[in-house]
């Protein structure tokens, strides 16, 4: 799913069943990870450092 699908709104019934497909096939592809793979993941992501805009306060 690109950003501008994740951003578009739910309109319509058929804009629902083709998000609700999108889903059930990520839920499928996410199921097939071990646990050990899904820690492993979320500890990378969770200790990467996030960069700062250049204008943040330090």
């Amino acid at each position: 799913m690109t950003k501008k699908n994740a951003e578009t709104p739910v309109t319509t019934v058929e804009t629902l069943e083709a998000k609700q497909a999108v889903m059930r096939a990520a839920q499928r592809a996410y199921g097939q990870f071990s646990q050990q793979d899904v820690d492993r993941i979320f500890r990378a992501a969770a200790t990467t450092p996030t960069p700062r805009p250049c204008c943040a306060p330090r």
